[in-house]
Formats: structure tokens, C-alpha cells, sequence
């Protein structure tokens, strides 16, 4: 009975180990770095909202700009600016914008940058699906306290580009984001990333910094 609860304190382990694919993070650095690395980025996409508890479905066109930790995103009449420090967030109905300085170490918020760059820790790796030209690879959170239990990357490697990316929340909602199209080297100037008053002049401006 010894060797026997010997044997299984060693084999469980590598049983649980080789389900996982650590080679995975392999596949998408250098995707990750294709973009990231660019002179700048357009990527028009569909955001999707699931929420299977109450059977709802959301669909909505989006569209962001991506420069290293630079991004501007509009999506469901919302701008949002970020310039490596400062974010504005400009509603485009209310005429308001708030002015915030995020916390660099925040992982937990979605923004076009750690969608790309949350790979990086806390997370195994499973692949799913490889095929010739693409591959889908499901990250699991080691930290079981995530709102979401896996997200799910659906990455093109002829292109080097993603796909899709979907969370799946432990509480029945999903996000989906499915890439339309991505041009790259677009030379954007930094200032692109800021918002200039001067180009709203009726949009009241909340400095919370």
C-alpha cells in the first residue's frame, strides 16, 4: 500500500502536468511582438456580449489603434485615449470626458494592451486546436479568484495576427472580441493617443487625476 500511495503521489502530478502545454506561450510571443512592435496598428473588430444566464447576446463593431502601450479605442459611443500615462475616457453623447492616471500594475482591466500582453503570467496553456495556418489556445488563470475560469485565443500564424480572443466568466458571461481586419505600420505620431480639448470645444472636461 506504500509503494502504491508512493507511486501516486508522483505519477498524479505529471498526469495533471501533461495536460498543459507550456510550448503554447512559444506561439504567441511572436505574434504578440508582430503587433506590438509596429509603428502603429488599426484593428477593426465585434465585441460580443454573452450572458448565458440570461440568455442574452450583445453585438457591437469597434474600432482601436495601438502603438506600443499606446491605444485609442471607440466603441459603443465611447473614446478612449491612452498615451502610456494618462487615459481619457470621452463620452460622446453626454459631451464629457474624465481624465484618470490608471495604475500601470492593473492586469485586471481589459484594455487593448493587456488583451495582448496578459499572456505573460499567471497563466498555463493548453492547445486546443493547431491546423496548418491557425491555432487555438485556451489560457487558464492560476489564480481561481479571476472573474473568468479560461480565455480562449484563436491566433492566425501565417499572418501573425489574432483572431479572437474570448473570456469565459464564472458567472455565465462571456466577452468575445473577433478581429475584421488589422493594418499595421501606420507611422501614428504620439499625440495621436491624447485628447485635444480644442478639437471638442463643448465637451466639459473632469480632471481626476
Amino acid at each position: 500500500m506504500k509503494r502504491i500511495l508512493a507511486f501516486l503521489t508522483v505519477i498524479v502530478p505529471l498526469t495533471i502536468q501533461a495536460q498543459f502545454n507550456p510550448e503554447a506561450i512559444d506561439i504567441i510571443r511572436p505574434i504578440t511582438e508582430n503587433l506590438l512592435s509596429s509603428s502603429g496598428i488599426e484593428i477593426d473588430f465585434v465585441f460580443t456580449f454573452e450572458n448565458k444566464q440570461e440568455d442574452i447576446t450583445e453585438t457591437n463593431e469597434g474600432k482601436a489603434f495601438l502603438k506600443g502601450n499606446k491605444y485609442k479605442l471607440t466603441m459603443l459611443g465611447v473614446n478612449s485615449f491612452f498615451d502610456g500615462s494618462s487615459q481619457w475616457v470621452h463620452m460622446i453623447d453626454e459631451e464629457e470626458v474624465n481624465i484618470t492616471e490608471p495604475d500601470p500594475e492593473d492586469t485586471e482591466e481589459f484594455t487593448p494592451v493587456n488583451i495582448f500582453r496578459m499572456y505573460e503570467k499567471g497563466f498555463r496553456f493548453k492547445i486546443v486546436e493547431d491546423a496548418a495556418d491557425q491555432v487555438t489556445i485556451d489560457m487558464i488563470p492560476d489564480d481561481t479568484e479571476k472573474p473568468f475560469h479560461k480565455i480562449r485565443l484563436k491566433l492566425d500564424k501565417k499572418n501573425k495576427t489574432f483572431l479572437m480572443v474570448q473570456s469565459f466568466g464564472r458567472d455565465g458571461i462571456n466577452n468575445i472580441i473577433t478581429l475584421k481586419s488589422t493594418k499595421k505600420d501606420l507611422n501614428l505620431n504620439d499625440d495621436f493617443f491624447v485628447f485635444k480639448a480644442s478639437d471638442y470645444p463643448n465637451v466639459e472636461v473632469i480632471d481626476m487625476r
